[in-house]
């Protein structure tokens, strides 16, 4: 669990703690974070909260509270009680008279007071508690006053008291507390430092399907349900939201963003927390609560029970906890950022489908922050990649190195390290904690897959990257034991340190989600009762790889329109109204056989209210000639009184173009606040380049005033090769696929299974007893299979079958189509082979234990001479399956081919097209290269698999190189494909 119990005292209300001792009030004057405080001021008596955070005791705990002293009180007095089940004290922290503070074994000091507080200023205090007989210690701003080895007192603690516990006169404020056990991957320790605020609901998210209850008024399926559980505090009954049918229903909600969170501020956690009741005499009243990241991944908490006939925050069993509680980003597997919250959703939905009645009158986030710090900017002489270096089209490099520090898991696995990089004894983290060393990169280089495919079968060496970084500071050096990356009085500069590059691209002003319809996707489109839309590649796109088909399905003989149209489904409406000025732009192609009958193009700024637009239907004309790519636009002001909430393109026509014609293709689309942007950019995206493990540090010094620090870093194959497998007593695995075995293999090795991505296999295998390093066992599976096995950008093991090649769309349809003239994508240099590196006209294939199988092309010989192809100790189960592998291997390899071996693209050349595939092509992908001869000659033109990546990075350029595989013999017979699905032109694959 980890973090247990966070409390700011947001909500404003005793609904967010158990129980009350005395008077304790909530103060909106003096709130260290958010709005509000608990402040504590009993004259000769006691005022305090508790909180049970637990059913049975699951110590250590580690509790923070952020403590101010108004004034001192009249005798000393307990601010932090630890409480057992009996209501025992088992530990606990003093305020003493003279502003110091004492640990407590039950009401005994321990140890030594701290240092003074100071009055009037705000104090972190941590208490470390540990089970009956273990001890405790405890912490002022970070640093230890005192510890008690040995509690004496109470077992199974499980609840916490704050504030003046002790009767006494005194005034003290408590704000942004926190309970974490040790339990899961975060937040295992001491909380340290941190702020806690509210975001609550102020807009309607993507789903709106419960009811709202408004004063004992009910509405069904309002939009406007985020009204009535932003409350704060809560008014429970007198509005909240509710499902009472039968169906998995759920609401997701926008909320408010913080202005006090900075752009610099460090995201530690996100809770999403409700007030939650019930009404019906039977049945179960479970729901979930729901956090929606910016990209629409939704996490959803654990279910638990509202309240029968009344109302409570969390749950209706003890503890009431949080339920969700998240601490990284699911669409970037690192912590959440500000900018992530501005764009985040909270909800709630029900978990069975009874029809018991569940209602919800308050529902909130609470985000725990460090406050951070403005990064110093580079020296003058320092030379930065990304946007820092001045061009806005160059994408942003985000460099990471897994650097450890004191708050993190003392026990998690480092490979290599001499202390925490022994498997059985130290744990492979869920998440790598990553510092950001992104300002000093001074230059990047990486390389994946196969630099030459030299053979008929492929095998992907280790990505490698490397970094020259600024280390003017000696941060970067192994000997500098007073940089920022040393703990304990070792540097953690050291080999086998866990690296991470990036890259960030792309726009945010955008308000259309889906602009080029990406993976061959139209969410969020709509289009009227004429048209129908999808998306295609039968043209090539102004952006990316798909355009937007529109299509005529009417009959009408009359004057007609085709639209496509965004909705606020996939469409951030709402952010601009009444006299802001908005450009809504689209490129626009016309077939040439549709081009006399389209008449004109409108543009329509749509306001979600049928009584009228936010930007009226203007025609702005149609491209000026046919079969091109051309942009349209329109700029004006929001009418009076509305809000801008979808964008629509009108294609209109003479109504004479038969249905089941493509009309026009629409892509990139775009609307922004202000004028005309002076060319499309794609929503911003990070992009994986390469992650891997550091090979060494090399520290470079040119004069007194000038020093750089390189890197260089493999991928996860490294590591593979460097771990044997012993040889097992008895074989296993007799007759599984080629994935499975991939998957007994990592698992063998403890690689974690968020880090691959592994087929099911075409082929079955012989048993195995391994006894190899785990590289030469899985690379021997993939020979077998004529599979692909190789690590991602992002890290991860990915094994294709066979089969891929002619059943996945990324590798059946080329996803780009480069050539040296419009409208084809530009490269900048490509590589033509016509040798005979992958010709084999003989093919001799050999099984473990097993006889040679032999394929031959004589007429290949004759003309070409003998050219062998050999392997041995294939796993295949037998030697019929051999000989297919020989006859498949022959037919790829056996007549040599004039083939594209090598394509390299300036990405910055056209960065609206080309910049997304220089990122985002990966290993196994199609695309199609067009070459014409200088002085005339044929188009050359091939289909190619992409079986490597490789970029160099320096300020003010990039430039990315793919390695190419022939395709020409990977198009196989695929039933019902309009492509490859056409007998004697397509070979039947193995």
């Amino acid at each position: 669990m980890a973090r247990v119990w966070s409390c700011g005292f947001e909500l404003r209300s005793p609904a967010e703690w158990d129980g009350t001792g005395g008077s304790p009030t909530i103060s909106t004057d003096l709130a260290r974070s958010g709005e509000a405080s608990l402040r504590c001021s009993p004259t000769a008596d006691v005022a305090y909260i508790q909180h049970q955070v637990a059913a049975s005791d699951t110590s250590p705990w580690y509790v923070r509270a952020y403590l101010l002293v108004s004034t001192l009180p009249s005798v000393d007095v307990d601010v932090i009680q630890v409480v057992d089940q009996a209501n025992a004290v088992t530990a606990g922290i003093r305020l003493t008279t003279a502003g110091t503070l004492q640990l407590l074994d039950g009401e005994t000091q321990e140890g030594s007071d701290s240092s003074a507080l100071t009055v009037g200023a705000w104090h972190r205090v941590e208490l470390e508690v540990r089970s009956l007989g273990n001890g405790s210690s405890a912490r002022l701003d970070g640093v230890e006053f005192a510890t008690d080895g040995v509690i004496s007192l109470g077992e199974n603690s499980t609840s916490f008291r704050f504030g003046a516990i002790t009767p006494c006169t005194v005034d003290l404020y408590l704000d942004d507390i926190a309970v974490n056990d040790d339990s899961g991957s975060d937040q295992t320790s001491w909380p340290g430092e941190g702020r806690i605020v509210h975001l609550r609901p102020d807009a309607a998210g993507d789903a709106h399907q419960w009811h709202n209850a408004i004063n004992g008024t009910y509405h069904f399926g309002s939009e406007d349900s985020w009204q009535v559980v932003d409350d704060v505090p809560p008014d429970d009954i007198q509005t909240y939201a509710y499902w009472n049918a039968t169906g998995q229903r759920h609401d997701e909600h926008a909320v408010d963003y913080d202005s006090a969170i900075l752009s610099t501020d460090t995201i530690t956690l996100i809770q999403v927390g409700a007030r939650i009741g019930a009404h019906s005499f039977e049945g179960t009243r479970d729901l979930a609560l729901r956090l929606k990241s910016p990209a629409g991944a939704v996490t959803v908490g654990t279910t638990v029970q509202a309240r029968l006939d009344g109302w409570v925050t969390h749950d209706d069993s003890f503890p009431s906890v949080y339920s969700l509680t998240s601490y990284t980003s699911p669409d970037t597997a690192v912590a959440w950022t500000p900018t992530d919250l501005q764009s985040i959703q909270i909800g709630y939905g029900t978990v069975t489908e009874e029809a018991l009645t569940r209602r919800v009158s308050a529902v909130w986030a609470l985000v725990e922050y460090q406050a951070g710090t403005e990064a110093p900017p580079p020296a003058p002489n320092a030379e930065a990649i990304g946007v820092q270096g001045g061009l806005a089209n160059l994408p942003a490099l985000i460099a990471e190195a897994s650097f450890t520090s004191a708050a993190q898991d003392p026990l998690a696995l480092h490979l290599d390290d001499p202390d925490r990089g022994i498997l059985g004894q130290n744990t492979l983290a869920g998440e790598t904690a990553f510092s950001d060393v992104s300002q000093w990169v001074r230059s990047a280089n990486t390389n994946r897959g196969a630099d030459r495919v030299s053979s008929p079968i492929v095998t992907y060496d280790a990505g490698t990257a490397s970094l020259v970084l600024d280390n003017r500071d000696r941060r970067f050096d192994p000997t500098h034991l007073a940089g920022p990356y040393v703990v304990g009085g070792r540097s953690q500069v050291t080999p086998m340190r866990e690296m991470r590059l990036r890259a960030r691209w792309g726009s945010t002003s955008n308000m259309v989600v889906n602009p080029s319809f990406e993976g061959a996707s139209t969410d969020g489109w709509t289009s009227n009762n004429e048209t129908s839309l999808a998306a295609s590649t039968d043209v090539v796109p102004k952006f990316g790889t798909y355009a937007l088909a529109i299509t005529r399905t009417g009959s009408n003989a009359f004057e007609a329109h085709n639209c496509a149209t965004q909705y606020p489904d996939g469409f951030e409406g709402g952010q601009v109204g009444d006299g802001d000025t908005v450009t809504i732009s689209a490129y626009v192609y016309i077939p040439g056989e549709t081009y006399d009958q389209v008449s004109d193009i409108a543009i329509v700024g749509g306001s979600g209210d049928l009584s009228g637009n936010a930007i009226d239907s203007t025609f702005v004309g149609k491209p000026s000639q046919a079969d091109a790519w051309e942009r349209v636009s329109l700029t004006g002001a929001i009418n009076d009184g509305r809000v801008l909430y979808d964008a629509q393109v009108s294609i209109w026509t003479d109504g004479t173009i038969p249905a089941g014609t493509i009309v026009a293709y629409v892509d990139a689309v775009q609307c922004v606040a202000g004028s005309i942007p002076e060319d499309f950019k794609p929503n911003e995206k990070v992009y994986d380049l390469a992650r891997g493990f550091a090979d060494q540090w090399d520290v470079a010094w040119s004069d007194p005033n000038e020093s750089t620090a390189s890197v260089q870093f493999s991928d996860a194959f490294k590591v593979f090769g460097n771990r044997q497998l012993a040889e097992a007593t008895s074989p296993v695995g007799g007759s599984e696929d080629s994935g499975a075995r991939i998957v007994r293999i990592l698992d063998a090795i403890e690689w974690p299974d968020g880090d691959r991505d592994i087929a099911t296999g075409d082929t079955t295998l012989q048993e195995t007893s391994f006894g190899s390093d785990a590289l030469s066992l899985l690379r021997s599976v993939a020979e077998t299979e004529i599979g692909e096995l190789y690590v991602n950008a992002a890290g991860k093991v990915v094994f294709r079958n066979r089969g891929a090649l002619y059943t996945e769309t990324r590798s059946v349809h080329p996803k780009a189509i480069f050539g040296d003239r419009d409208p084809e994508l530009r490269y900048r240099e490509v590589i033509i082979s016509s040798d005979d590196a992958t010709l084999a006209n003989e093919v001799r294939i050999t099984r473990e234990g097993g006889a040679e199988q032999v394929a031959t092309d004589t007429e290949s010989q004759s003309a070409y001479l003998t050219r062998t192809y050999s392997t041995s100790g294939l796993l295949v189960e037998d030697d019929t399956t051999a000989g297919h592998y020989a006859e498949f291997v022959l037919y790829q390899s056996s007549e040599p081919e004039l083939r594209f071996e090598q394509l390299a693209i300036d990405p910055l050349r056209d960065p609206g097209r080309l910049m997304p595939l220089a990122l985002g092509l990966e290993i196994g992908d199609r695309i199609r290269i067009r070459r014409r001869p200088p002085g005339g000659g044929s188009l050359i033109e091939r289909d190619v698999f992409v079986r490597g990546v490789q970029h160099e990075i320096v300020p003010g350029s990039w430039r990315t190189v793919f390695s190419l595989q022939s395709a020409t013999k990977g198009a196989f017979l695929v039933l019902d494909d309009p492509i490859l699905g056409v007998l004697d032109e397509n070979a039947l694959g193995y």
